[in-house]
């Protein structure tokens, strides 16, 4: 269903990848009272962060990533692109 609604709502997400992370891929959640932790990843992304710090763009070696924005913006942009397309397809109620 993630999936589904990024690919209708956004032409730049089409390529990302969805994926379960957490206790409910790893079956150890309490069923009917955990929510579902997802990663979705674009291949044309790459950030290498430690506790949300943004490195610099010297320090992962890019100078720009495609569309020319900044690694910074890029990353902001991509987040931007995820939730509008998830409130768009499950309601604002339905995305945390």
């Amino acid at each position: 269903m993630i999936q589904g609604s990024l690919d209708r709502n956004s032409q730049r997400l089409q390529e990302a990848k969805v994926f379960g992370k957490g206790s409910y891929k790893s079956n150890t959640n309490i069923r009917m009272t955990s929510d579902m932790d997802i990663c979705i990843r674009s291949p044309q992304i790459v950030i290498h962060s430690d506790w949300n710090e943004y490195p610099t763009n010297e320090e992962l070696g890019i100078v720009f990533s495609p569309g020319g924005k900044s690694n910074k913006e890029g990353y902001r942009d991509f987040k931007g692109d995820i939730e509008t397309s998830l409130r768009a397809s499950f309601g604002a109620a339905g995305v945390a």
